[in-house]
Formats: C-alpha cells, structure tokens, sequence
C-alpha cells in the first residue's frame, strides 16, 4: 500500500516539480527500510586485538618465569644432593653406620670434626713433651761428653729457634754468661730458658733461644763460629 504526503499549505507556481520528486523517492526510501528490517541482526565487535596481545605475552612471560625457577630448583638440588654424597663419603664408617638420613649425616659430620680437633690436640701435646724430653736428653750426653773436654760451643736448631751450650774451664778464665746473650740478641734471637751447672771443675751454660723476627733465618754454623771465638777468648767481629 503506497502512502502519499498531501501538503498542508496551498501550491505555489513551480511546486509542481517538487511535488514530483518527492513522490518519486517515497517508494525507494521505503524500500530501504524494509531491507533493513529484513536484514539479520549483526554481531557484536571483536575485543580489540592489541588488548588479545598483551594478555598472551604476560601468560608467555608468567609461564617462562614458572619454568626458569623450576629448573633452577632442579639445579640446586642436584647440587645438594652431589654435596651429601661428597660428605657422606668423607665419614668414616662407624659414623654412618645405621644412620641413613641427611640430618643424621650432618650430625655425625659435626662430632667427626670434633673428634679430630679432639686427636689434634692431643697430638700437639705429646710432641711437644717428647720435645722437651729429647733436649734434655740432648743437654745430658754433650754435658757428659764434655765433662774432660776442652772448651766449647755448640750450637743446634730447635723448635722455634737454637739451643746452645757453651762448657768453659774454671780453672781458666770463665766465659761470661752475658756476653753469650748478647751474642745471641745481635744474631736476632732472645733467650727464653737458660740452665748453669758445674761438673767437675768446668761450667756450662745451656741456653734455649727464640727466633726474634719469625720471617728471619738462623745461621747456626756463623753462630757456632762466634761462641767458639768467644770461648777459646779469640776476638772476632
């Protein structure tokens, strides 16, 4: 049914060409319209793809992260378990025996250590006494050696330093103990123990010295030779 538009005002001259192009538009408009309505109704719009972008590479950074910390998990826990078996292995067999947790291993490790400080100390104390045996046993077969001698100086590296033992005659003029340390202070050493006895007409002074300077080293046949010197009254520089 075709709908016509009726002016409300009365024509004018030259509205006759209007009227026409009007009339003749009407159908086409109306056209259009119903092709519209007869059309199907249109889906929404995608999201934006940048939007869809951005999402996939935080879930792509997120999930590298995930992986990159799980392998280092993996790493450090081989290394762990490399350790415990290195650790393992260095204890001796009655520390380990029964015992096959890490914790227990570590606890035994501690007392293992312990135990050889333990040994270690009680190592150090017997060689310092066969030390002192030693230079004493030392001390007593020269002073009996040199009980008919002729005057003398001896002189042997010790533990940190020399022991020197000098034997002068009392018949003849008696080797001034003072001097003998002086001689020793010159050559960077400081007496820490010092023994004078007599044995049949002849004194003999046995002196335990220390180095002064530990990064110095001792000449024992120079030293020697200015004691002798020093005994048989020779002057020397």
């Amino acid at each position: 049914m075709n709908n016509y538009i009726y002016p409300l005002y009365p024509l004018q001259q030259g509205d006759d060409e209007l009227l026409e192009q009007i009339f003749s538009t009407q159908p086409i408009i109306q056209q259009d319209m119903l092709h519209e309505k007869n059309l199907p109704n249109s889906q929404p719009c995608d999201p934006p793809i940048k939007s869809q972008d951005t999402k996939s590479l935080s879930e792509a950074t997120d999930s590298t992260k995930k992986i990159a910390h799980r392998e280092l998990e993996r790493q450090r826990r081989q290394e762990m378990n490399s350790l415990y078996t290195s650790l393992r292995s260095l204890l001796p067999l009655e520390y380990v025996k029964g015992k096959r947790s890490i914790s227990d291993h570590m606890y035994e490790a501690t007392n293992y250590i312990k135990d050889l400080e333990k040994n270690i100390h009680e190592l150090k104390d017997k060689r310092d006494k066969l030390k002192i045996v030693t230079n004493f046993g030392t001390t007593e077969i020269t002073m009996t050696e040199s009980i008919s001698g002729s005057d003398f100086a001896t002189v042997r590296k010790c533990w940190q330093g020399v022991e020197v033992v000098v034997s002068s005659s009392l018949k003849e003029v008696v080797v001034s103990l003072s001097r003998v340390l002086e001689v020793l202070l010159e050559e960077g050493l400081t007496a820490v123990n010092c023994v004078s006895s007599k044995v049949d007409e002849r004194l003999i002074h046995t002196i335990q010295a220390e180095v002064m300077d530990p990064a110095a080293s001792i000449n024992t046949s120079d030293l020697q030779q200015r004691l002798m010197s020093l005994v048989q009254q020779v002057e020397f520089p």
